[in-house]
């Protein structure tokens, strides 16, 4: 019988071609940590504990959040399989349960907020919201591992279930909804737009396969799903304000959402370049113009939420500070998009550029990196810097602008 100072089994080496036999050693034993803010404890890192902010949510802008010792303020989802709902199944994709385990896990990786409890409730009580999350949850188990097919049909699967359920409450009257059901639709829609933003790795890194080289009619569906937010929220005054109050706090803090609120109402003035080239006038506030706009009208929101989010302050900020720039889009500009103007292209482009610098979004860089460089290469074929006079000039500067938006930011 081995003495308590041996290991109490063997393991077998091959480095030298002979067999040698080493002992193994034991892991030494360690106590786990179940101090630190909630959002390190999600990431596995290490926190200095410091109040009431600790260093490495100071340093990345992010609520920090101690657990209350007298009651805690996460419910794992281990306990929430517990409840009494139902959880649909896909035939052939990843069992709902590892979905589950999967999103509990690595909750603070895969979701842009902390786990909080207004949050966790919802998960229980929302068919919608929890199909939504449990999509995500399946996309982000797919960005992992590429070549997992199951984890793919899970995904449409639980994106489908999802989007009937999104349906249902979009025909629900707004005050049958109430606000608990405002909020959850808004917060159903953010995610389904994180699913629908998401590339499959097949088709991550090749700008060809972009829709800016499709001719197929629904080659710019993604980006319309990301532009209706606008015309929902529209659909919901009286809720808006409790609504972007208390989806801000939940995905920004309330420090952090008061300052994103201030930036998109403080003024701003669109740079002389981009004025003279896109042939658009001064910053307007509203994103509202009349259906038969001109052209310069439909682009002038978009340019002038562009304008503030290519500030340096906002330099590789987190993919949803310049989600904004989304809710100042329109159909109408979409169409603009589907018609090739390359003025709208140069501003999706560079927007598309500001979501690959953005930090913490593995869901959005691979399409942001693919069509940003799709629409790069467009314009570039369209020589619009060979055109005559000040005008090549200013595309010339144009397309400098463009590029340095990625390698001004790039680390």
């Amino acid at each position: 019988m081995p003495s308590k100072a041996q290991a109490s089994f063997q393991v077998l080496s091959f480095d030298t071609g002979d067999v040698d036999v080493r002992e193994y050693k034991k892991r030494r034993m360690h106590k786990k940590v179940k101090s630190g803010c909630l959002m390190c404890r999600e990431k596995r890192v290490k926190c200095d504990e410091g109040k009431p902010t600790c260093a490495r949510c100071e340093r990345n802008d992010r609520e920090c959040i101690y657990e209350d010792p007298e009651k805690s303020n996460i419910q794992p989802l281990s306990a929430v399989t517990l409840m009494p709902f139902s959880l649909p199944e896909s035939k052939d994709g990843t069992p709902t349960t590892h979905l589950m385990i999967h999103l509990d896990r690595h909750w603070g990786d895969i979701l842009p907020l902390g786990r909080h409890d207004a949050i966790m409730a919802m998960f229980q009580s929302s068919e919608m919201l929890r199909s939504t999350m449990l999509a995500v949850a399946a996309c982000h188990m797919r960005h992992v591992v590429t070549e997992n097919l199951q984890h793919r049909i899970a995904e449409h699967f639980q994106q489908g279930v999802a989007i009937e359920h999104y349906r249902k409450a979009l025909a629900t009257p707004i005050p049958v909804l109430g606000q608990d059901g405002v909020n959850k639709l808004i917060i159903s829609a953010s995610f389904l737009n994180m699913v629908n933003f998401s590339l499959p790795g097949v088709e991550a890194s090749d700008p060809m396969t972009s829709w800016v080289f499709s001719d197929k009619d629904d080659r710019l569906g993604w980006f319309s799903l990301q532009a209706g937010l606008r015309p929902l929220m529209r659909q919901l005054m009286g809720y808006q304000e409790r609504t972007f109050s208390f989806i801000g706090t939940l995905f920004w803090g309330n420090k952090h959402h008061q300052a994103v609120r201030e930036m998109i109402h403080r003024p701003v003035a669109i740079p002389p370049l981009w004025q003279a080239t896109l042939g658009v006038d001064g910053p307007v506030m509203s994103c509202d113009h009349p259906a038969g706009a001109d052209d310069e009208a439909v682009l002038q929101p978009a340019l002038t939420m562009l304008s503030r989010l290519h500030e340096p302050d906002h330099a590789k900020a987190d993919a949803s500070i310049y989600l904004q720039f989304l809710g100042k889009t329109s159909a109408q500009f979409t169409g603009l998009l589907k018609k090739q103007d390359e003025r709208a292209y140069w501003i999706l482009g560079y927007w598309l550029g500001l979501m690959w610098n953005s930090t913490a979004s593995w869901w959005c860089h691979a399409r942001a990196r693919r069509d940003y460089e799709a629409i790069r290469i467009w314009l570039k074929r369209r020589n619009l810097d060979q055109r005559p006079g000040e005008e090549g000039i200013r595309w010339g500067a144009m397309m400098c602008e463009y590029e340095s938006v990625i390698t001004q930011w790039t680390w």
